[in-house]
């Protein structure tokens, strides 16, 4: 075996497969610290002469590019600690791994790390003892050096070695550079029993900028790696491993190193492929050819060595990363490489930035020197990973890969070029936005230099306008007159209270006048519009403008060229004008879509059941019965607009005028007649006219017709008194098939409905309206405070809402609608968008919610309750919230102690119109409680309660 051995050493011949000699490979690509030959013995020599000077260095700092070796020296001393002087107690602790956040975190780590070491070597650091602690401050960490100091002898040293020190700066910048560098400067002025050993990929004079940093690498001596390093120290690590079993040719050598540059870690891990490659080959003697050979095996494997070093990168650093492998872009003549002119790299970046990144890429040893467009040797300094950038990360893939900051750093005019430089299959755009995109991107490129030019013309602007209303799907309804200067939105489809329609105006100058902007102040001052939001688009950034947006009772929102962007480049444009442009300018209360008057339309929630009761029975009619603002309207006005389409609607709001009568009601009907069917009538004039006039309507149109009556009580207590003629008709129709009726109301409804006497008795289905299922509450609290950017601290604080409304939507409407405006209150938070527990708790609490509750809410001190009614709650209050329920003979007993008496049947017909009101609720046994049980509480906030009571117990007397 020798002699075949020193017959390959001697060998200038290749060596056949009868005499081959299978090569183990000493290289480890997989894991760096067990590597052999990767640790440099000069740099440990080098820290070996600074600690034993006179007087001794404390610190150094040791540098070098990824795959440098770094690590592999580190962990060599690590082993072998005598290598650099005796009585040495060297202690590891590797950043990137630990990946401390803040200096309590750092602190800690670097305390368990010293403990696991000294408590090893049998040195008993009883206190203090931090070991379960999370996190400790710098004094702590000082104190605990102290301690230890005392328990080494006089010539024992700790040396704290941190690896990847450079991490602490990219994870938590300068705040916990400085506390960590603090930290080694108290140490190090007050003890020689501590020394540290700091390495780092980059140039860790970055860190200079800190006050303690500074002082401390003033001190610190700094080893590069790379300018230690020699040529024949390379070549030995190639040859030395393998030079009993292979024999290398000088081209092989120069390949390796020309291949590798001086990256120590592609080195040992080409020589692995190259090993497992001769093997295969039954190879003894390697040349050039094998080399590259191994290196296509080194980059078609799935490293994730490689993938570690390119996730590592800036995304900015990666696009020219990708462009310096791109033989498109960087292409050789001769012996150099020149960087030519790119299109679409420079539609990316600028010439200044391109210069900064390739700076940065040289100083992180990822490229060589460039002389203007020329590089001196090969782009990278490691040619193997170009080789694998090339392969897996081309530049047109790398732009694809970092879209959405490419995206959002570049001009909108070079979003447009860019755009059309990349293949549609491949951009992560849908057609409809590439074909938004680049249209935009010309017309505000166009503006822009006509802005510079002072030669910007209207049809120009209005282009512009037509383009931006196109993309989120809003109607131009107006346009600027000869002399103005906006044009009007309509912008329904945002669902916004308040926000139909918007004055839009766009700037018109590089830099407007002061008689520009006092233009736009008079504009939305004269049309009343300062509570609405108006709108400016800004084709250049003015500070004029900026400050007239300002002043917040003008209500502008500030359209910019980053806005139009997002708002193009989305799949969801309308969502992303509403939440990234106008939520984050506006005031939230005047946007909200909570609504406490009229039928609710943009926060509808819930009542799915009675919908579907509605909708599937086409030829039933309906009474839906309920309580002030239960939703009756709401729900009413919700079926208008979802009846099938072979159902025509006629629905009419009778809650006003307050003199409802049939005149007034015939001449509602002829008016809607004509609007929906174009049809006069003439002979409705008194009830008999009416089933003539519904039968032939019936006929013509030749489809159903369905009359909601919303809030009919009024005009029901008019037809009652006669003789219920209006009714009757309406059954007799009904019953013939000429229409359905769909009635809304309160007390009047629900006994007319109950009476063997009238026509409604047995004609409609009735629906008894309460309050919201908890899911459907729910919604309503969350979901329409989600769509203008609010949420809430704790979800479950949402509950507390659901129990101050008990689930009543009106309520939920009023109270998340002063949740709003509270957290508005503050100047100093105007931004905020979250609604804490504290919140809810001061809206409960407030005036406005006592007072909308009693007086808007159920009209409670007012002639609408009845004297008796208010006296029947107000004498429960004393035993509030001990006794909950109450039956009637519990009532009637505490009438009679307060004097009233009354019979149980008109008792009961009292406490029926209470439930009416919501103000009570029946439960099973012959019990009532309060519907909303909030109610008494506030009751008792009234401070002349007791006389309140003594004044309506005499009412009510007077009135029985």
């Amino acid at each position: 075996m020798a002699d075949l051995k020193n017959s390959v050493e001697n060998s200038n011949s290749p060596v056949t497969e009868e005499n081959f000699i299978e090569i183990p490979n000493p290289y480890s690509p997989y894991d760096i610290e067990s590597g052999r030959w990767f640790y440099s013995e000069d740099v440990i020599k080098q820290i070996e002469k600074q600690f034993k000077s006179h007087p001794p260095r404390k610190a150094i700092v040791l540098q070098g590019s990824t795959g440098a070796g770094k690590t592999s020296t580190l962990i060599r001393i690590i082993e072998h600690p005598s290598l650099i002087g005796k009585k040495h107690i060297p202690v590891y602790l590797n950043l990137g791994e630990s990946k401390p956040t803040n200096a309590g975190q750092f602190f800690i780590t670097a305390y368990r790390a010293i403990k696991e070491k000294t408590d090893a070597l049998g040195i008993q650091i009883e206190e203090p003892d931090y070991t379960l602690s999370s996190s400790i401050s710098l004094n702590e960490m000082e104190f605990f050096i102290q301690k230890m100091e005392k328990k080494l002898d006089k010539h024992t040293v700790i040396i704290s070695i941190f690896d990847e020190i450079d991490k602490l700066y990219e994870a938590s910048g300068e705040q916990l550079i400085s506390s960590v560098f603090e930290y080694f400067q108290n140490i190090m002025k007050k003890t020689a029993k501590q020394k540290f050993i700091l390495a780092a990929d980059r140039n860790i004079s970055e860190f200079g900028k800190d006050m303690y940093a500074n002082a401390f690498l003033n001190t610190a001596l700094l080893i590069k790696i790379e300018d230690i390093l020699d040529i024949h120290k390379i070549k030995s690590l190639i040859v030395e491993p393998v030079k009993a079993y292979l024999k290398y040719n000088q081209s092989a050598i120069e390949e390796i190193i020309r291949i590798t540059g001086n990256n120590l870690y592609c080195q040992q891990l080409l020589c692995h492929y190259l090993i497992n490659y001769l093997n295969e080959n039954r190879k003894n003697v390697c040349t050039k050819t094998d080399v590259k050979r191994a290196a296509e095996l080194t980059i078609s494997d799935q490293r994730e060595d490689f993938t570690y070093f390119w996730s590592g990168m800036p995304y900015k650093s990666k696009l020219v990363a990708a462009a310096l492998a791109d033989e498109t872009i960087t292409k050789r003549k001769g012996q150099y490489y020149f960087l030519e002119e790119s299109t679409l790299l420079d539609a990316i970046f600028n010439e200044t930035t391109l210069d900064e990144i390739l700076a940065g890429l040289f100083e992180d040893s990822y490229i060589n020197k460039m002389y203007g467009r020329r590089f001196l040797a090969e782009p990278y300094q490691t040619p193997l990973i170009r080789q694998w950038v090339q392969k897996n990360h081309s530049f047109l893939q790398t732009v694809i890969e970092n879209w959405a900051m490419i995206a959002n750093q570049v001009s909108l005019a070079a979003l447009g070029e860019i755009i059309e430089m990349i293949p549609p299959k491949i951009l992560p755009l849908g057609s409809v936005v590439i074909n938004t995109v680049v249209p935009l991107s010309w017309k505000w490129s166009e503006i822009k230099k006509s802005l510079e030019q002072r030669q910007l013309e209207k049809n120009q602007l209005e282009t512009l306008v037509t383009i931006f209303c196109n993309i989120l799907e809003f109607e131009i309804k107006t346009k600027p007159e000869r002399l103005g200067t906006f044009f009007t939105i309509n912008m329904n489809r945002l669902n916004l209270s308040g926000l139909d329609d918007a004055m839009f105006f766009i700037q018109s100058r590089t830099e407007p006048t002061d008689y520009d902007i006092q233009q736009i102040q008079d504009e939305i001052l004269r049309h009343n519009r300062p509570s609405t939001p108006s709108f400016i688009l800004c084709l250049r950034k003015s500070d004029m403008i900026h400050e007239l947006a300002q002043k917040r009772f003008l209500s502008i929102v500030l359209i910019e060229e980053n806005d139009l962007k997002k708002i193009a480049l989305s799949s969801q444009p309308l969502q992303v004008f509403k939440q990234e442009v106008l939520i984050r300018q506006v005031k939230l209360s005047g946007i909200s879509t909570y609504q406490t008057e009229g039928p609710v339309k943009n926060t509808f929630y819930g009542r799915q059941d009675e919908i579907g009761k509605i909708l599937g029975k086409k030829e039933r009619n309906f009474a839906i019965i309920g309580a002030r603002r239960i939703g009756k309207t709401s729900l009413v006005f919700r079926m208008r607009n979802h009846l099938p389409t072979d159902c025509i609607p006629i629905y009419m709001d009778l809650e006003a005028p307050q003199s409802q009568n049939y005149m007034t009601f015939f001449r509602r009907i002829r008016e809607e007649i004509k609007d929906k069917f174009k049809i006069e009538i003439t002979q409705l004039l008194h009830v008999s006219n009416l089933h003539g006039v519904i039968k032939d309507v019936s006929k013509k149109i030749k489809k159903n017709l369905i009359f909601l009556l919303d809030e009919i009580d009024l005009l029901l207590k008019y037809d009652k008194e006669n003789d219920y003629q209006l009714l009757k008709v309406f059954r007799t129709l009904s019953q013939e098939g000429y229409c359905q009726v769909i009635l809304s109301g309160f007390k009047e409804l629900y006994h007319a409905e109950r009476d063997l006497s009238s026509p409604l008795y047995n004609l409609c289905e009735v629906i008894q309206l309460s309050q919201l299922k908890e899911k459907e509450a729910l919604s309503l609290i969350t979901e329409p405070m989600q769509s203008i950017g609010i949420s809430y601290d704790n979800n479950d604080d949402r509950k507390l809402i659901l129990e101050y409304t008990s689930c009543h939507p009106n309520l939920i409407q009023f109270f998340c609608k002063s949740l709003i405006e509270k957290i508005e209150e503050n100047e100093a938070e105007e931004n905020r968008r979250m609604i804490f527990r504290q919140d809810i708790e001061d809206v409960f609490q407030s005036f406005n919610y006592e007072k909308y509750v009693i007086n808007e809410f159920y009209l409670f001190f007012t002639e609408d309750v009845s004297p008796i009614e208010k006296l029947i709650i107000l004498l429960q209050l004393n035993n509030y919230p001990h006794k909950k329920t109450f039956s009637v003979p519990e009532i009637l007993k505490i009438l009679r102690d307060n004097t009233i008496n009354i019979s149980t049947g008109r008792l009961i017909k009292h406490l029926i119109d209470l439930r009416l009101r919501y103000i009570l609720i029946a439960e099973s046994g012959g019990k009532y409680r309060f519907a909303l049980p909030i109610f008494p509480e506030i009751l008792k906030r009234r401070e002349d309660l007791s006389e309140y009571i003594k004044e309506i117990i005499n009412d009510t007397k007077k009135s029985l």
